[in-house]
């Protein structure tokens, strides 16, 4: 598993084709100490942008219509082996990892986390608190 180095903050970059969702999981990490990049478009259109700027973290929405979430994971493995891959949905990570499992096994993929699109915003600062503090290596108050 991939961890990210200690610093003070962190750069998210968020792939979603509504502007809602990103919107809402902006606002859950204003409460929280990382940066955010966001982005709102259909597909790669912004890819190129976002790999040369080499964020620690990207977060892609599973289901953007006329976008290759696993194609994109690819283009920024290729580009960028030391960034976190988050790919959230509101689909069940399991039903998510085992669609994976029967179509997509290759190196690319098997690094990448899966996070279920919280119901609320509570629950969103939760979960996302929680995965930064699992994914942050060493003591998070160092830098």
């Amino acid at each position: 598993m991939k961890y990210l180095p200690v610093k003070k903050r962190y750069s998210v970059n968020v792939v979603d084709d509504s502007e809602v969702e990103a919107l809402a999981l902006k606002h859950v990490f204003d409460d929280l100490p990382h940066d955010i990049h966001m982005r709102y478009h259909n597909g790669g259109a912004g890819l190129d942008e976002f790999l040369s700027e080499r964020p620690d973290i990207f977060i892609l929405d599973m289901h953007i219509p006329s976008y290759d979430v696993w194609d994109s994971v690819r283009t920024i493995r290729q580009h960028n082996q030391d960034s976190i891959i988050i790919i959230y949905s509101g689909v069940d990570p399991a039903l998510q990892r085992e669609a994976i499992r029967t179509s997509y096994q290759d190196e690319f993929i098997s690094e990448v986390r899966y996070l279920t699109k919280p119901s609320n915003e509570e629950l969103g600062r939760r979960i996302w608190d929680k995965e930064f503090s699992c994914l942050i290596k060493g003591d998070s108050d160092a830098a």
